[in-house]
């Protein structure tokens, strides 16, 4: 071995639920920062005024929003991200 070990995270995506919330919006800012194809799953609700700028600094730096209005959706969207 010549001492470097792999990143397990390399070439990942990453899909956040909850990227409007507190600590996610740091999980979100942090994948980004590391290069990861960054999804958020967004609830069309907290797309207001106050998060709208949020959600544009982020898309800005490469994360692709998905707006879900409910949770059969959000299941789905688990569960098939699960198979690839």
């Amino acid at each position: 071995m010549n001492g470097h070990s792999p990143n397990a995270w390399e070439g990942s995506r990453v899909m956040i639920i909850g990227s409007m919330g507190f600590i996610g919006g740091f999980i979100a800012e942090a994948s980004l920062e590391c290069g990861h194809p960054t999804y958020l799953l967004i609830r069309p609700e907290l797309a207001s005024l106050s998060k709208a700028s949020t959600i544009k600094s982020l898309q800005h730096r490469g994360a692709t929003t998905i707006y879900v209005t409910n949770a059969y959706l959000v299941a789905f969207f688990i569960f098939t991200w699960s198979l690839f």
